[in-house]
């Protein structure tokens, strides 16, 4: 009898492992569309912003928002979208969310940010995008971005003269 239920007791752990990892590879592949969809739903915001379709791409930005609410590219496109609609506070708020997430990275929110502030705060934000954006022009080859991300760098310095 004791043999009996040890091996029962066996075979359920085997069975609940195999289950946990079905389990685990479920939510993978579910992450894997998910980002699949971020990105199309990102794709879409950006189309909207050229077409000048800003009320489509606040509502775009809500859903991924939804879907994805500590994604980076996310929270960097839902704080540039609501910025242009004006809608300063919840710009603010998404953009702060991304610096506090990814700090060494992306000088775009920095950039955003030193706008949207005054004084010793907008110069702290755009001196961090300035670190950035020299960090990453140094590390790049290719010369055609190099003369685009030198002319971003430049206004970055103009904003920062500004204040």
């Amino acid at each position: 009898l004791h043999k009996m239920s040890s091996l029962n007791f066996v075979n359920k752990r085997r069975l609940l492992r195999r289950k946990q990892r079905l389990l685990e590879k479920c939510i993978r592949k579910q992450k894997r569309k998910q980002k699949l969809l971020i990105h199309q739903i990102l794709g879409k915001v950006h189309q909207c912003v050229d077409e000048f379709d800003y009320d489509l791409a606040v509502k775009l930005c809500r859903k991924a928002l939804h879907l994805s609410p500590d994604d980076i590219r996310v929270l960097e496109t839902a704080g540039m979208v609501m910025l242009e609609t004006g809608l300063v506070d919840e710009s603010y708020k998404y953009l702060k969310k991304a610096v506090k997430l990814s700090p060494h990275s992306g000088s775009t929110k920095y950039l955003y940010l030193g706008q949207m502030t005054c004084g010793e705060e907008a110069v702290t934000y755009l001196q961090k995008g300035i670190e950035i954006m020299t960090r990453e022009q140094s590390k790049k080859k290719d010369l055609t971005n190099t003369s685009k991300s030198s002319v971003e760098l430049s206004r970055a310095f103009c904003s920062l003269a500004e204040i």
